[in-house]
């Protein structure tokens, strides 16, 4: 009998070949996930808390040496572009989110695709 172009080789199906460190890698993937999804709702909560409390940026070091002046001179573009840059941090953190949920929904799913010949 011939194979099909779609037969999933022996090394996929053994659990013993995907282990790192007496580990699966399955394991491991799904440990860092939940680490990641941790810190990505901990950076997000950071810059919730910055855009209702602009004032914590403004007693950082960086503010002081960087920004104040320009902060003092161009007050009304210097928040408008705070704000743009709070606002991106929020959205690539919760698109990182995102990207590891459906990473772990990925590891989840037990279907094989089927190949059409």
């Amino acid at each position: 009998m011939r194979p099909t172009p779609c037969a999933v080789p022996e090394e996929f199906v053994d659990a013993r070949y995907h282990r790192r460190c007496g580990i699966h890698v399955q394991t491991l993937l799904l440990a860092h996930c939940l680490i990641t999804i941790i810190i990505s709702l901990l950076a997000i909560g950071f810059g919730v808390v910055l855009i209702y409390y602009p004032n914590l940026h403004q007693k950082s070091p960086v503010y002081k040496q960087l920004f104040q002046h320009y902060s003092r001179t161009k007050t009304n573009s210097y928040y408008y572009y705070y704000r743009i840059a709070i606002f991106s941090w929020i959205a690539i953190h919760s698109l990182h989110m995102i990207t590891v949920a459906i990473t772990v929904l990925g590891t989840q799913v037990k279907t094989v695709l089927v190949c059409h010949a």
